[in-house]
């Protein structure tokens, strides 16, 4: 008969990570063919994992006329690996007596699975050309700024993106109301900025990140803190050569109610206090490194 791993997903394999701050537990059920003085050993790969244990009097008795019986057994918690990393393996188990022994041969997939999804570092964040040439209301969708995450390493049905907007790469929020649940691996996920957020923040470089959390195992990723590597300016005919390897800004809109005049066009934007003076808008083009800094070879 085929053994149980506790707190296993039947569909996955996989162990939640709230699991694996403990041994995990495995159930062994009684047969005729398991007799007082037997011994219970589990196998990885061929290999003994943990202490032997031996059927006892007691055992037997509680197992009689009890389905919902077995016999309780432990994969030490030390074995489990570290994080970042994720194995899998089949546990399997014997019954023996004296230096003869018999394996069940109906072994068990489990998956420790304390990776990150998406990988360490998670991939940035991909702008269109039209949003890195310049933010306008025509480029929002009801209101909200939307930007393709990349196929990230192990997506899976039930991963959640969360959105992230900040002011510094330290200091900034996790945008919950706009978490996006994976329902197909196949579909583009996309990160949801709302409008309302980029006008609060003021007239600052402005940080878009991503945080993921694993549906199945609970794992959550470190939030990828730039999330296009580039920083913004105001005018797309001044950028110097693009260079892939500076942090992402953006100029936020300065403030409530205002005019947002972009290259030409007029846009109104709705808000909820004074009216400011009339400024020029700015476009979200990338330089490769922030407009303060001189380009560096």
């Amino acid at each position: 008969m085929q053994l149980t791993v506790f707190n296993r997903d039947p569909v996955t394999h996989t162990i939640p990570l709230e699991f694996l701050d403990a041994d995990l537990e495995v159930g062994i059920p009684d047969s005729d063919d398991i007799l007082v003085g037997d011994f219970l050993e589990l196998y990885v790969r061929g290999t003994p994992l943990g202490t032997r244990r031996t059927v006892t009097v007691a055992d037997k008795q509680a197992a009689q006329g009890n389905p919902a019986f077995y016999y309780s057994m432990t994969i030490d918690k030390a074995s489990f690996p570290s994080e970042g990393e994720s194995v899998t393996f089949n546990v399997d188990y014997y019954v023996g007596s004296g230096s003869v022994k018999d394996l069940s041969n109906l072994p068990v997939e489990v998956i420790l699975d304390r990776e990150p999804p998406g990988g360490t570092p998670l991939p940035y964040l991909s702008f269109t050309p039209e949003q890195l040439d310049g933010i306008a209301q025509s480029d929002l969708t009801d209101d909200y700024l939307e930007v393709r995450a990349p196929l990230w390493y192990g997506k899976r049905i039930g991963d959640v993106l969360t959105p992230w907007l900040g002011t510094s790469e330290t200091e900034g929020v996790l945008i919950t109301e706009s978490e996006v649940e994976v329902t197909s691996i196949s579909e583009t996920t996309f990160a949801r900025f709302p409008k309302s957020l980029l006008l609060i923040n003021g007239d600052v470089p402005q940080y878009f990140a991503y945080q993921l959390h694993a549906g199945v195992t609970n794992q959550k990723n470190v939030l990828r803190k730039a999330v296009a590597d580039r920083s913004i300016t105001a005018w797309a005919s001044l950028l110097p050569p693009y260079s892939p390897h500076s942090k992402c800004q953006t100029r936020s809109f300065r403030t409530a109610l205002f005019l947002l005049r972009y290259w030409g066009r007029i846009f109104q934007f709705a808000s909820r206090t004074k009216f400011p003076s009339f400024r020029r808008a700015p476009s979200f083009s990338c330089t490769g490194w922030p407009k303060t800094e001189q380009r560096r070879n």
